[in-house]
This record gives structure tokens, C-alpha cells and sequence, in this order.
């Protein structure tokens, strides 16, 4: 039942999905469904970002890789 508000991810990074379900919404409205095995790239670092929870009942696990930022 876990909520994200709105926000800038602090940098770019991987999100793969270990066990469970998390739902991310971008702030044009356009939503994905991380299931296990999946993995999303987050580059949102400027303006409004994303949203995220959990779907269903069950822990979700997660892996986070941070990625450089380009150009430097």
C-alpha cells in the first residue's frame, strides 16, 4: 500500500524489479507496471517527476543502480 507522492527522482537510475508490483505514474499521466523481472530507467531529474505505489498486497522489492549523468 506503499505511496510516492510527486517528485524529481534525485538522479538517474534503474529501477528493477526484484518481487511484488509498483505502478509509476510520469506527470504527462503515462503509466507502467513494474512486475518481477521488469526494470524501468528513471531519467525525470527536472520538473514535477513521477508518481509510485505498490500494487496489491504484497512487499515490494526492489534494486536501485544509480546511473552517472551524462557529460561528466
Amino acid at each position: 500500500g506503499w505511496v510516492g507522492e510527486l517528485h524529481p527522482t534525485p538522479m538517474r537510475m534503474w529501477i528493477l524489479m526484484l518481487d511484488g508490483e509498483v505502478e509509476f505514474e510520469a506527470s504527462d499521466g503515462n503509466r507502467r507496471s513494474l512486475v518481477p523481472g521488469s526494470a524501468l530507467l528513471l531519467e525525470d531529474t527536472h520538473g514535477k517527476g513521477h508518481r509510485s505505489h505498490v500494487i496489491g498486497g504484497n512487499i515490494a522489492t526492489l534494486a536501485v543502480v544509480q546511473m552517472p549523468v551524462p557529460g561528466r
